[in-house]
Parts: structure tokens; C-alpha cells; sequence
């Protein structure tokens, strides 16, 4: 996970790297001479929510081509950044303006008239002056704050301070040390066995697309907070729903806000135990009322 990929100093033609959608190799995109995204490109370091300091150089490169405090953000976040504010932090050369590859041909031959030749990452360094050593510190103290408990966000700083601090090949490293530390923390054990355990929940054995059964209608018990969003969520689908109790008129109020009325034309059915409370409210909203057994309340609409 730690180890480096090889730095292109000895090429000495330019080597440029095409971005589409979520690239995931933004390392090897950093050691690259030049990067072209399309307009839906995305680059990230999502590494920190399995509990792992990014490796491969990223670590080093990022600080030295976007500046310490976007990498430190990239890093901490574990959110992508889209091609603009990629453009923006220098994260990326261009933007492709239509099709990809041509437009990566033509900025390379602009690269070759202009005399630009390899722009190389790992020959910039850092200069570590006091602002930099109060973002250091103030990073350490809001991670401390809002990630409490957890170590490696702390160890992603010290991957960051010693690309400020080291040589390149040095830094590279140091690197490899926190990253390789960090897999074998409590933490990263953890939130990697919690990553594959949220996605084996969709896969129930015995049970695939092909056997699957489609889905007509919804039933809901309980008209709380968690009910109210389930609710709304089959409603906005289109499928008939029908609460079992507790659906109170504030309960179809915040269930079904007017900004939400009349932007899909679904056919909602609701089937709820308090008809005096609603009973003005559903007429109010144009429903059909029928009075079901045992003062049950059904009521057809669309929302």
C-alpha cells in the first residue's frame, strides 16, 4: 500500500494522464507531467475512511502540486473534488472542452511548441514558514476535536509535515513507514471490516436479480420521524403506501410538505388510525375519503 511509484525524472518525453469520472488512482495521476480532466472528473483520496494514510506518493506529491492546506483538506475529507476546483488548486493542467483525447493531443503538441517540457512534482519543495506551522498545529487540534478516538487522521499530518520537511526521496519513506503503520492500528481494522460488511448486507445468499420480486406497494408501521421518510420515499416512487398507526395530521404535514405536492403525480394510499385529525387536513388536499372498519381511516391522493 505504502510503496512509492517510480518518479518520471528520467523521461524525458512529456508523460500526461486522462481523467474521466471518479479516478481513484490520483497518485499515479500526481506522478504524471501533466493532467487533463474531462468536465465530470473527479479526483480524491477517500483512503482515510477505511483508516489508511494514503500511499504511493500521494502523501508527498499532493502538498508539493495543490499546496499544504487543499491536500490536508483532500486528505482528512476523504471527498473527491470535481474538475473545476480540481482546475482551480492545480490539480489538474486543463479541462477537455469536448472530446478527451483529442484535446490531450492538441495540449501536447501545444506543450512541445511552447518548449514545455516535463513538469516533474517531486522537485518542488515546500517552504516551512509560520503559517504553515499554525495550520500544522490547528489541523491537529480540529481533528482532535471532531474525530476523537482515532489516530490515523493524526498520522495523515505527519505523512504531510514530513513532505514540508524532507527531501522528496526521504519523504517518500516516511511515507511508507506511517502508511504501513497505520494499516496494522485498531482503527484501520475496523473501519475496513465495517467497509466489506455494509456491502455484503445487499448480497443475500440465495436471492438474486433474476429472483428477485417486484415491489407494489409499501406497508409502514408507525407514523415517527423514521416512518415519515420511509413513507415519502415509496410515495415519491409511486408506490401505494399504508401506515399502520400513528400517522397524525403533523405527521402528514411534515411526511408531505407543500413544496413536495404536485411535482410528481404519484397515487398515494394511506391507511392511518387518527381520522380526527386528519380527516380536515385530507379534505382539505382534495382527497377521497372512505371510512374503513374499526374507525380506520383510507384515504387516496396524489402528491
Amino acid at each position: 500500500m505504502g510503496r512509492r511509484i517510480p518518479r518520471p525524472a528520467s523521461l524525458i518525453r512529456i508523460l500526461l494522464v486522462l481523467l474521466q469520472g471518479f479516478f481513484s488512482g490520483s497518485e499515479i495521476a500526481l506522478a504524471c507531467h501533466y493532467r487533463i480532466a474531462d468536465g465530470g472528473a473527479r479526483l480524491g483520496f477517500p483512503e482515510i475512511n477505511l483508516g489508511i494514510v494514503p500511499g504511493a506518493g500521494g502523501t508527498q506529491r499532493l502538498p508539493r502540486v495543490v499546496g499544504v492546506q487543499n491536500a490536508l483538506q483532500m486528505f482528512l475529507s476523504g471527498r473527491p473534488v470535481g474538475a473545476t476546483d480540481a482546475l482551480a488548486m492545480g490539480l489538474v493542467d486543463a479541462i477537455a472542452d469536448g472530446d478527451l483525447a483529442a484535446f490531450a493531443i492538441d495540449f501536447a503538441e501545444s506543450c512541445i511548441a511552447e518548449g514545455r517540457g516535463p513538469k516533474r512534482s517531486c522537485d518542488v519543495d515546500i517552504e516551512r514558514d509560520a503559517a504553515v506551522d499554525e495550520l500544522l498545529e490547528s489541523e491537529r487540534q480540529r481533528v482532535a476535536a471532531t474525530m476523537p478516538g482515532r489516530v490515523v487522521p493524526g498520522m495523515v499530518i505527519d505523512a504531510v509535515e514530513a513532505a514540508i520537511d524532507l527531501p522528496f526521496d526521504e519523504g517518500i519513506k516516511r511515507e511508507v513507514e506511517i502508511s504501513d503503520a497505520s494499516l496494522e492500528t485498531v482503527e484501520s481494522g475496523a473501519m475496513r471490516r465495517l467497509f466489506f460488511a455494509e456491502r455484503a448486507t445487499s448480497k443475500i445468499p440465495g436471492i438474486d436479480a433474476d429472483s428477485a420480486r417486484d415491489i407494489a406497494s409499501a406497508g409502514i408501521i408507525g407514523g415517527g420521524t423514521m416512518g415519515r421518510g420511509i413513507s415519502m420515499a415509496f410515495a415519491n416512487a409511486g408506490l401505494p403506501v399504508t401506515t399502520a398507526k400513528g400517522l397524525s395530521h403533523q405527521g402528514l404535514v411534515k411526511a408531505f410538505p407543500s413544496r413536495h405536492l404536485g411535482r410528481q403525480e404519484h397515487s398515494a394510499r394511506f391507511l392511518v388510525t387518527m381520522p380526527n385529525l386528519v380527516h380536515h387536513f385530507l379534505t382539505g388536499l382534495g382527497c377521497q375519503l372512505a371510512t374503513a372498519p374499526r374507525t380506520v381511516l383510507s384515504a387516496e391522493f396524489a402528491v
